[in-house]
This record gives C-alpha cells, sequence and structure tokens, in this order.
C-alpha cells in the first residue's frame, strides 16, 4: 500500500503520516524510492489513533512503541509497564478533570486578580502527581469526589476505593486511614525537635548533608519520583529541594499533620514550580503505586523505624520502589559501648533487636538487594539529646550511604 492510499484508509493527512514516520511511529518499507506501507504499519497506525483517543501524548505513544518493538523487554514487564500507564491515564479520567475546568478558572481568576501578593505561593498536592496514587490494600485506582483544585494543584476531597479504603484531601495534603492490621507510626509531639540538637550535632548533620547532596549530582533526577518520611526531626528536602532539579518529582510524608503543613509552608516559601505529593500516613502502608519511587531518600529514618521493629526504610517499602531505585541516607549507630543498647530495649522492648546497631543495618540492607555503591562514616559525638537511650560517654557514629537496588 503506498502513502496515498494508506493515509486514506486510515484517515489521516499525508503531512501527518510523515510526521508519524519522523517520530519513528510508523516504519514502512521503501522500494524504488517508494515507502510501502505493510500489514505491521497498519496495526501500529490502530494502535496510535487508539491511544491518543485514550489522551496519551505523542511522547508517551513513542515510549510506548519502543516497549512494542523491544525484543530485550520479556511479555511480562510490557504488560506491566502498558497496564501502568493504562492505570495513569484512568486515575485522570476519574477526577473529570474536564468538568472542572470552570472552577479551576474561576479560582485562577480569584488568584490571579488578588491584591495579596502571597496568594501565588500556595500550594498543594500537584494534579500530575496524583496517577502515583492507588489503594495500598488492593491496588486498584481511587474515585475523587468533591475535588478543589486551584493552578493545577488539588486542595481539597475525597478519595475511595470500592474496598473501603479511603483518603481526605485537605489544604492540599494526602491524609490515608489506618489500617488497624498494620503497625501505627506515633508521631513525634514536638514539632520543634530540631531544638534539641545541640551544636555539634548541627554541624555534622551539614557534613553528611553535604555528602548526599553531592550524591544526589551523580544521578539524573529529571522526572525522577524522589520519596522522604519521617521529617519531624531532620529532613533532607526541608532546604536540600532548593538545590535540586525543578524537573523531578516529589513524595513528602509523615505521621504527623502539622509536620507536613510546616514543611509545606517552607517550600511555598521558596516560589518554586514543583511538582509535590504531601501525604501523612499512620504507618508505612503508603497509598503509593507499586514501583513508583526511583530515589528513596533515608535521612536518619532507619533508626526511627527501627523503634517499630522494621530494619530498614527500604525493607518496610521495598514494593514501592522501582527497579535499579537508589537509596541513599544517614544511619546514626553506636560506635562504641553497649549501654546504649540495653537502654533501647528496656524503653522500647518491641523495638528493632538491631536497632542503632552498624553491621544488623547493613546486612539487612544486603538482604534486600541493595548493593552499597559508596559509603562513609563522617562523623562520632559523644552526646545526642535527640537520642532518649544514650549512655553518657558512650559514641555515637554517623554512616552515610549510597545504593542501589540490585533487581
Amino acid at each position: 500500500m503506498n502513502s496515498n492510499d494508506f493515509s486514506n484508509a486510515h484517515k489521516i493527512s499525508i503531512r501527518t503520516l510523515r510526521f508519524y514516520q519522523h517520530l519513528n511511529l510508523i516504519q514502512p518499507i521503501k522500494a524504488n524510492g517508494v515507502f510501502l506501507y505493510d500489514k505491521r504499519c497498519e496495526n501500529d497506525i490502530k494502535l496510535i489513533k487508539r491511544l491518543k483517543l485514550c489522551g496519551f501524548t505523542l511522547a508517551e505513544i513513542t515510549e510506548w512503541m519502543k516497549y512494542v518493538r523491544s525484543r530485550d523487554i520479556d511479555e511480562k514487564e510490557k504488560k506491566k509497564y502498558y497496564l501502568s500507564q493504562i492505570n495513569k491515564k484512568e486515575v485522570l479520567a476519574n477526577l473529570n478533570q474536564s468538568l472542572l475546568n470552570d472552577k479551576i478558572k474561576k479560582l485562577d481568576d480569584l488568584i490571579n486578580g488578588s491584591k495579596d501578593s502571597k496568594l501565588h505561593l500556595i500550594s498543594g498536592s500537584s494534579l500530575d502527581m496524583i496517577p502515583l496514587l492507588c489503594c495500598p490494600d488492593c491496588g486498584q485506582n481511587f474515585e475523587y469526589k468533591n475535588i478543589s483544585i486551584i493552578n493545577n494543584m488539588i486542595f481539597e476531597g475525597n478519595a475511595s476505593c470500592k474496598c473501603g479504603y479511603s483518603l481526605l484531601i485537605k489544604e492540599g495534603i494526602i491524609i490515608a486511614q489506618l489500617n488497624s492490621s498494620l503497625s501505627k507510626l506515633q508521631p513525634l509531639t514536638n514539632n520543634g525537635e530540631t531544638s534539641k540538637l545541640n551544636d555539634n550535632e548541627v554541624s555534622l548533620i551539614h557534613k553528611n548533608f553535604n555528602w548526599i547532596t553531592n550524591k544526589l549530582k551523580l544521578i539524573d533526577i529529571k522526572e525522577k519520583v524522589i520519596f522522604e518520611n519521617s521529617i519531624n526531626v531532620i529532613s533532607y528536602l526541608n532546604t536540600g529541594i532548593k538545590l535540586m532539579n525543578t524537573g523531578a518529582k516529589y513524595i513528602i510524608a509523615d505521621s504527623d499533620y502539622q509536620v507536613i503543613i510546616e514543611i509545606k509552608n517552607r517550600i511555598e516559601a521558596l516560589d518554586l514550580t514543583l511538582s509535590i505529593l504531601y501525604i501523612v500516613c499512620p504507618s508505612l502502608n503508603y497509598p503509593i503505586r507499586t514501583g513508583s519511587i526511583d530515589i528513596l531518600l533515608d535521612y536518619y529514618s532507619s533508626e526511627i523505624f527501627q523503634k517499630y521493629n522494621i530494619p530498614t526504610l527500604a525493607n518496610g517499602i521495598k514494593k514501592l520502589l522501582k527497579k535499579n531505585s537508589y537509596i541513599i541516607g544517614v544511619f546514626s549507630y553506636l560506635k562504641k559501648g553497649n549501654k546504649t543498647l540495653k537502654n533501647n530495649r528496656s524503653l522500647y522492648p518491641d523495638s528493632y533487636w538491631g536497632r542503632y546497631q552498624l553491621i544488623p543495618f547493613i546486612d539487612n540492607l544486603n538482604k534486600c538487594s541493595i548493593k552499597i555503591l559508596d559509603e562513609q562514616n563522617i562523623t562520632s559525638v559523644e552526646t545526642c539529646d535527640s537520642i532518649d537511650s544514650l549512655e553518657i560517654g558512650e559514641i555515637l557514629g554517623d554512616y552515610c550511604f549510597f545504593a542501589k537496588l540490585d533487581m
């Protein structure tokens, strides 16, 4: 079939056909200077038209076609990719964006026409991050109701799954329900916990911060999903986000609603255009789609989760990590002495047996197929006011690690 016959048969212009060929979406055979379109080209154009009707962009269709034609990817992985892409479009459809356009315009006009210059700093969870959400119990998409959107950010609303799981969206924050069958993470009661850190600790944390920043510079983070949780005491993204690529996508989570409000306010003050999902969840059963996270920031988080008998943060949320995702962080461990370990077992008898111990921490990373790419013991301190079980005179070390999920 020649170009004219092919374009007429499939109701596309010659110009569109040539453009698809330029993008390598259609791959005709060229014989004697004439393009010939076979059955494979017909199947390709039918697929392209179906995907366009579903709202896929040409860039997304190009990526889809790479999977279709690849001989290096098995059929199981291909189907998994196709399903994940379709799920994202279904979520956006469920938001019923077309019916919200009028509401968005009115709210945008309200903001743009306001005399209060601070209104443009208000942020919520980004609309383009919503496809990452799904029911953590059954994996299905949520149905959204009573949604309020400003500048492509969700501020208020509800979401629910057919299995009964539900979300509340308040002030731009996704608030997950507690499943009683899962361990609950008690939020730290003092939102000013950083005030507990002494001068030496602040200096050492600054060194660790710089180490992590340098490792993140080794990764192309554009379009990558970066996750950090347990941010009450110490948070990397609290200040580090202004040093990072605005093309990245961020998920910031904690078990305390007020903590998320505070970090959201700080990020708003930076006046950056960012894709962020703010989540409050009382357990590690986050309402996030499996295999969504590209970079996990474990910035002093594992030692907190060890209190709940979780060996490492990566172990607790491994299903959310993509294959070959990066894990970067700092782990505080007991470098000298053993009374602190006894104190911890007395205060927290249900905590992880290897809490504040470096070898069990590294061993667990290895068991999770996480390969250490670089590491450094940067610091050691004899006092740490933020660790209540630390015995006077015993020494803590900070283990910085740059790792990758080797799957």
